[in-house]
Order: C-alpha cells, then sequence, then structure tokens
C-alpha cells in the first residue's frame, strides 16, 4: 500500500504515530474503507449536501462525522487519494438549524473541530461542512447547493452485503509530522 503525506499537528503526532488500529472486528461492505470501528466510502460524483446524505441513508449510513485527529486525518488522505483535494468534500456537520450550533447529522456529539482559518463565517449563508481544498483540506462552511464529492460512514458491518473488502485505513497510512501548534482546550490546531 502506498504512504500518502499529510501534515498534521504537533500534538496530534504522539496520538497518530504508532497507533495503527489494525485489529478488524468486523469487516466493511465491498467499496468501503475501515478505520476505528466505522467504514468510509467516498464518492466523487459532485453532489448537493442533502442529496448526498440521502445517498449516503441508502446505503444505512451518514455523510461522515469526525470526532478525532485521527479520523479527521483518515478524510483527507481519502480525499487526496481519490484525487479530489481541489474540490474537497462533504462531511456531515451543518448548522441549519441554528446558526452558529454545529452538530452531525448522524447524531453524534459535535466533540472535535478542525476550521480553516477565518471560519466558518456564514458567508452568503453557508450551513454545510466541506473539506476545503483552500486550506489543506480544513473545514469550511459552504452553502449546502454546491456541488461537492462527499464521504459515507457507517459502524462496520451496519448493512454489510457480506462482501469483504480488503483496504484497511490505518495511520501508517499517514505520514506524522509537526506542522503547527494545538490548543489543548479548544481542540483547534493552527
Amino acid at each position: 500500500m502506498a504512504t500518502r503525506t499529510i501534515w498534521i499537528s504537533a500534538c496530534a503526532v504522539l496520538l497518530l504515530c504508532g497507533a495503527a488500529h489494525s485489529h478488524r472486528q468486523q469487516r466493511c461492505s465491498s467499496g468501503w474503507r475501515f478505520f476505528n470501528n466505522r467504514c468510509f466510502k467516498i464518492i466523487p460524483t459532485p453532489t448537493a449536501f442533502y442529496k448526498a446524505e440521502e445517498a449516503c441513508q441508502r446505503e444505512n449510513a451518514h455523510l461522515a462525522s469526525l470526532h478525532t485527529v485521527a479520523e479527521n486525518a483518515i478524510m483527507r488522505s481519502l480525499v487526496q487519494g481519490a484525487r479530489l483535494d481541489t474540490s474537497g468534500a462533504w462531511i456531515g456537520g451543518a448548522d441549519d438549524v441554528s446558526e452558529g450550533h454545529w452538530y452531525w447529522l448522524d447524531g453524534s456529539p459535535f466533540n472535535y473541530i478542525d476550521w480553516a482559518k477565518g471560519q466558518p463565517d456564514n458567508y452568503g449563508n453557508e450551513d454545510c461542512l466541506m473539506l476545503t481544498p483552500y486550506d489543506h483540506l480544513r473545514w469550511n462552511d459552504l452553502r449546502c447547493d454546491n456541488l461537492r464529492p462527499y464521504i459515507c460512514a457507517k459502524k462496520s458491518g451496519r448493512g454489510s452485503d457480506g462482501g469483504s473488502d480488503d483496504t484497511e485505513l490505518k495511520m501508517t497510512d499517514v505520514s506524522c509530522a509537526p506542522s503547527q501548534p494545538c490548543s489543548y482546550t479548544t481542540g483547534v490546531c493552527g
């Protein structure tokens, strides 16, 4: 497997280097990639945010929620590996219910952030979350009707077709290198 290089924050180096989750309890369906007890799939077709969520739901999934530096790094790696780093990709966060109050569509806690500099800015009523190509695939709010590739996520084994996918994402798929300091109180790097 080829190693994809991405830069992560100095505070994440200790968490990521050598911390591969190689024990697989359940396999993902064909076309999905396994990491941290979840299955991820990148869809390169440019799609509006809520249409992308509907497509994920048809596969018993949601747009991906990200909860750790490691998951965020893996999603960046998926986008880069699919050569979509010039368009970015939707992930499953929104603040359309109450401006500035972000939530994950899958109902999980919004307990990790990686906003690009100056984001979120709600420029022109931006309520949906993406990995932006303009700041090394960090997070940006964007109008939900924009067309972007997207990443679906589901728990491993959920909606499995019984097939297996031999591609398991490991932290060895990314390179650990310090780049910017992190705030331990907010979890924000850079």
